[in-house]
């Protein structure tokens, strides 16, 4: 029987843990700047780096504006790791989408915290 996970985040990192002793699998790549793939190992890394100086609370509501990239997918894993919800948000959307978003509170992520 196939075990049914809670979230994206623990369905992902879960996948991560098989790989543990193989550092090599490619969990994304980052098709906007650099073409470069990241493995599960990086990619948990940069998650716990951005989640432990963020000060996100369990059963938030986030807004994270920000480009569609790897940094994107970084702060998603983070906030979702520190059991808040999410709702990505690009800069290049329009103002009806922008409102159509109900959080409690929107996250610009410092570019240098969560450059990949």
């Amino acid at each position: 029987m196939t075990k049914i996970t809670n979230s994206i985040y623990e369905a992902v990192f879960g996948e991560a843990s098989r790989h543990d002793n193989d550092p090599s699998p490619v969990a994304a790549i980052d098709l906007g700047k650099s073409n470069d793939p990241i493995t599960y190992a990086q990619l948990q890394r940069h998650v716990d780096d951005l989640r432990f100086t963020s000060a996100i609370e369990a059963g938030e509501k986030i807004a994270l504006v920000m480009p569609n990239s790897l940094e994107l997918v970084v702060g998603l894993f983070a906030t979702w790791a520190q059991g808040a919800a999410t709702a990505p948000l690009n800069p290049s959307y329009t103002a009806i989408e922008f409102r159509v978003c109900d959080t409690q509170r929107v996250e610009v992520p410092d570019a240098d915290r969560a450059t990949v």
